[in-house]
C-alpha cells in the first residue's frame, strides 16, 4: 500500500487484553513481520462497571497504564532487534 501511496499511515492490530494467553507473543511476532511497514500499533482494552463500583471502575485506568508500558517495551525490543531508528506510535 505504501508503494502506491507513501503518505498513508498503516495501523497494526495489537492484542485486545493483557490477560490473553497470546499477549506479548502476538505483538512480538506481528511486529517482527511488519515493523518497518507500519506507523501505529492499535491498543484495545474494554472496561465495564458491571459491579456498579465507580472507584474500582476508575482504578482500571492503572491497568491501561501498565498495558501501554508493556506494549511500548515490546515495540522497543523489536525495533532494537531490527536496529531501527523508527519509533511506532499508538492508537486507541
Amino acid at each position: 500500500m505504501k508503494w502506491v501511496d507513501p503518505s498513508i499511515e498503516v495501523v497494526a492490530c495489537g492484542s485486545s487484553f493483557h490477560g490473553m494467553p497470546t499477549f506479548g507473543a502476538w505483538e512480538l511476532e506481528m511486529l517482527d513481520q511488519c515493523y518497518e511497514n507500519v506507523d501505529y500499533v492499535s491498543l484495545h482494552q474494554y472496561y465495564t462497571n458491571s459491579a456498579n463500583d465507580l472507584s474500582s471502575f476508575l482504578a482500571k485506568s492503572l491497568g491501561m497504564d501498565a498495558f501501554i508500558k508493556t506494549v511500548a517495551s515490546l515495540c522497543d525490543a523489536v525495533g532494537g532487534k531490527k536496529h531501527s531508528k523508527k519509533k511506532l506510535k499508538f492508537i486507541f
